[in-house]
């Protein structure tokens, strides 16, 4: 699991997910840009939208739609790095070379130990994660 959250209306609306969906079907150029951004901002609001779309996750697609008729739009979204970067060395660790070519050697090694995102001892965040529920997407991948 990649743990990921993503929040909208001020932080009204938020949310707790699972993002290994997204970087099972994102193409290279797509991660290396999520850790160029430290894995969180506006800009990774890619990942929460293609989650809605493609999973059956009711409580992130709230968020997702909470922030498309927020004033302005925003939907911030956190991926917990380590889990990134632990899921990439596993299945895709071409994607870590990548990362590591664009950001220097050793910025895809973390002073450990990990143990969970700091959003995970905020009460102010929902317990559980949406996971996904089955294998098949809802809608095509990105390749």
């Amino acid at each position: 699991m990649i743990r990921a959250i993503a929040a909208a209306a001020g932080g009204l609306a938020k949310v707790k997910f699972d993002a290994s969906h997204f970087f099972e079907n994102a193409i290279d150029r797509q991660i290396v840009a999520l850790a160029v951004e430290q894995w969180s901002g506006e800009d990774v609001g890619v990942v929460a939208r293609f989650c809605s779309q493609t999973e059956d996750f009711p409580q992130l697609t709230a968020v997702v739609e909470a922030s498309e008729t927020d004033e302005p739009t925003t939907l911030e979204v956190e991926i917990y790095g380590p889990d990134a970067l632990a899921w990439l060395r596993q299945h895709r660790p071409d994607i870590v070379a990548l990362i590591e070519d664009m950001l220097g050697r050793g910025s895809c090694d973390y002073e450990g130990p990990y143990p969970a995102p700091h959003w995970d001892d905020d009460r102010d965040w929902p317990g559980a994660y949406e996971r996904r529920q089955g294998n098949a997407p809802r809608s095509p991948p990105f390749r």
